[in-house]
């Protein structure tokens, strides 16, 4: 996490830089209502990504 003063810094180099969480909203800035249910993943664990129900959890691999 940066200080102040260090942040202080960054705007001093570069005014017209971008921090995000701080000049950007952090955060997925998409409606809930556009995810995918998880009903709708895959439940095969040869997927990249699977929906596990026993641990309630979709797993990455």
């Amino acid at each position: 996490m940066y200080t102040l003063a260090e942040l202080a810094m960054l705007r001093a180099v570069d005014h017209n830089a971008v921090l995000p969480g701080i000049d950007t909203k952090t955060g997925n800035q998409v409606p809930a209502s556009s995810l995918t249910q998880l009903s709708q993943i895959s439940q095969l664990k040869t997927s990249d990504y699977w929906y596990d129900p026993a641990a309630n959890m979709v797993r990455v691999v």
